[in-house]
C-alpha cells in the first residue's frame, strides 16, 4: 500500500522493521503514511527507534526525530551513519555491564565459561562484521581484554597470549586481528549475496608437546546436566581448565618442586607434566584416573537402560598364563560386549600410544572373551585427552543398543562423563 502512494520509494522490510528511501520533499508525507499503515495493521511505530536520516541541514521532520551523518542510527544492531562516538559508547557501556554480572553473581567457573563463549562473543563477532575496523578495533581491544582477564580470575594465574585463542588452550575468537576481515567478508556476502569463505577466528598452531595437541578435547569445558558423572566441584573445574592452559593457580603453586621420585620441577608445566606419569608425586593415582572413567562409562550406560557388569570374573578361566586378568566392564547387548579401559601418556605423536595400548589389549583379552561367544572391544585414551579410534567404536555400538530417539543424547552424555572424569582425575592429582 505503501508503494501504491509512493511509487518512486524504495522501501525494504525485515520482519518488523521497516525502511524507506524517499526525496526529502515527500520524507513527511511518507513517514505519515507508515504510521498510519501499521496502526491499520495492529502495530505501533517505536518512535525512539525511529528517525529520518538526511545530510541537508535545511530539512526537518515534523514526525520523526531528524539525524544527520554526524549522528549514530542503529539498525538492526548496527550504526548505519559515519557517527561511532556514541554509538561505540553504548557498546563500551554494555561490555563493562555483561562483565560486571560475573563479579555481582556467584557462578560455578564451569558456568561462567560457558556464557561467555555462548553469550558474550556473537554478539562481538556481529559488532565486528558490521562495523569498519577504523571504529571498531578500540571496543574490540576492551571486550578481549576483560576476556582474558575474565578467563585469568577463573584459573587463578596468569596465561600466555598465545594460549588464549588457540584451539589446544583456551580456544577464545581473536577479533582485534580479525575484524578488517571479518567485516570485507560480511561486505561482500551482503553485496553480492553469494557464499564467502569462514572466517577462522582461532588458531591450531601450538605444537611444542604431544600432550598440548591432545588437548583438542574439550567436552568436560562446558555445563551440561547436573548429574554425578557431568558435575565437578569449582576447586575441580578450576584446576582442570588451570592444567589445560599450562598452568596451576598462583595460591597453589611452589617452586621448584621435588617429587619423592628425585625429579626436580621448575616450572608449572613441568610439575603437571610429572606429575600425571608418576605415581610417587600424588596420592590421586594412575589407577583412581582408570577407575573414575570405568565409573563414569558405566553410569552413564547403565542410565540409557543397558546393564552393566563391572570386572566381570567369569571369564577368568579362559586366559592363558599364570597372571589373573580381567576386563574392566561387560555391557548386556546382544551379543555382551566387553571392554577394558587404558590411559596412557601421550608420546611423540598424538594418537599412536593410545593405538598401540588398544592392540596390546586385543592381545590381551579378546580370545578370553571371545570363548564365551561375546565381543572384545578396547577403550584406549591419552591422559590429557586423545581418544583412540576404539573408544568411538565402542561408543557407536552401544549407541546402536539404546532406543533411536535417545542417540544424540547417549552420545552427549557418553563423551561428557568420560570427558569430565578424566579432567577431574587430572585435577584431582595435581
Amino acid at each position: 500500500e505503501l508503494r501504491e502512494k509512493f511509487p518512486d520509494a524504495d522501501v525494504w522490510a525485515y520482519m518488523d522493521d521497516l525502511t524507506v528511501s524517499i526525496d526529502k520533499h515527500l520524507a513527511d508525507d511518507a513517514a505519515r503514511e507508515c504510521v498510519r499503515l501499521l496502526e491499520k495493521y495492529g502495530f505501533t511505530a517505536n518512535f525512539e527507534k525511529s528517525a529520518c536520516i538526511c545530510d541537508d541541514d535545511a530539512f526537518t521532520s515534523t514526525v520523526l526525530k531528524t539525524c544527520r551523518g554526524a549522528q549514530a542510527f542503529g539498525m538492526l544492531g548496527g550504526n548505519i551513519t559515519e557517527a561511532y562516538e556514541d554509538y561505540n559508547a553504548d557498546q563500551i557501556d554494555r561490555i563493562l555491564k555483561f562483565f560486571g554480572v560475573f563479579d555481582k553473581c556467584d557462578l560455578h567457573p564451569q558456568l561462567q565459561l560457558t556464557i561467555l563463549r555462548l553469550c558474550g562473543f556473537p554478539k562481538m563477532r556481529f559488532y565486528a562484521s558490521i562495523t569498519p575496523p577504523d571504529f571498531s578495533l578500540e571496543v574490540l581491544e576492551i571486550f578481549q581484554k576483560l576476556a582474558a582477564e575474565r578467563l585469568e580470575s577463573i584459573v587463578g594465574a596468569k596465561v600466555e597470549p598465545a594460549l588464549m585463542h588457540d584451539v589446544h588452550g583456551a580456544g577464545l575468537p581473536n577479533y582485534v586481528e580479525h575484524a578488517e576481515e571479518l567485516y570485507v567478508t560480511m561486505k561482500t556476502a551482503a553485496l553480492s549475496a553469494s557464499r564467502v569463505p569462514q572466517v577462522k577466528l582461532v588458531t591450531n598452531e601450538i605444537s611444542s608437546s604431544a600432550s598440548l595437541l591432545a588437548q583438542y578435547d574439550s567436552h568436560y569445558l562446558f555445563f551440561a546436566r547436573g548429574t554425578h558423572s557431568s558435575h565437578m566441584p569449582d576447586h575441580v573445574f578450576k584446576m582442570a581448565l588451570a592444567i589445560r592452559m599450562r598452568t596451576i593457580p598462583q595460591a597453589l603453586l611452589q617452586l621448584p618442586h621435588m617429587c619423592r621420585c628425585g625429579k626436580l620441577s621448575c616450572s608449572a608445566e613441568e610439575i603437571i607434566e610429572h606429575c600425571l606419569r608418576c605415581d610417587r608425586m600424588t596420592h590421586y593415582t594412575h589407577t583412581c584416573r582408570h577407575n573414575d572413567v570405568r565409573d563414569a562409562m558405566a553410569a552413564v550406560v547403565r542410565a540409557h537402560g543397558i546393564s552393566v557388569t563391572s570386572e566381570p570374573k567369569f571369564y577368568s578361566g579362559f586366559y592363558e598364563g599364570l597372571a589373573e586378568q580381567r576386563p574392566d566392564l561387560t555391557f548386556h547387548t546382544l551379543p555382551k560386549t566387553t571392554t577394558d579401559v587404558t590411559i596412557v601418556s601421550s608420546g611423540e605423536r598424538v594418537g599412536d600410544a593410545a593405538a598401540k595400548a588398544a592392540a596390546d589389549k586385543m592381545t590381551t583379552h579378546a580370545a578370553a572373551v571371545a570363548a564365551l561367544g561375546h565381543v572384545f572391544m578396547p577403550f584406549a585414551m591419552e591422559v590429557h585427552g586423545h581418544l583412540d579410534k576404539s573408544c568411538y567404536d565402542l561408543m557407536k555400538h552401544l549407541k546402536s543398543c539404546v532406543a533411536e530417539h535417545l542417540h544424540r543424547d547417549f552420545v552427549f552424555d557418553f563423551l561428557h562423563a568420560v570427558s569430565t572424569a578424566l579432567a577431574s582425575a587430572r585435577a584431582l592429582a595435581v
